[in-house]
């Protein structure tokens, strides 16, 4: 999981989106969360993460985005972390 830095934001929004990464993080199994710097993330006025589910040119990932019951059960877990 990735996580925008609003580190020079004021607001709290960086520790919102530390909380909703790592709650959804918990649901899909996944403990890695990085800050980054992401302009389509930047911009926003609420706590925002970035999901990467896995990579299309690996052959497992692609196999396993592409399965619909692998779909259903990722898309009920990021919600159940929301």
């Amino acid at each position: 999981l990735d996580i925008c830095d609003l580190g020079s934001c004021d607001t709290g929004l960086n520790s919102e989106a530390n909380r909703l990464a790592e709650s959804i993080g918990g649901e899909i199994g996944v403990s890695v969360i990085q800050g980054g710097d992401f302009d389509s993330l930047n911009t926003l006025k609420t706590p925002g993460i970035l999901l990467e589910l896995g990579f299309l040119c690996k052959e497992n990932d692609l196999n396993r985005l592409l399965d619909e019951d692998s779909q259903d059960s990722l898309a009920g877990n990021i919600a159940d972390g929301v």
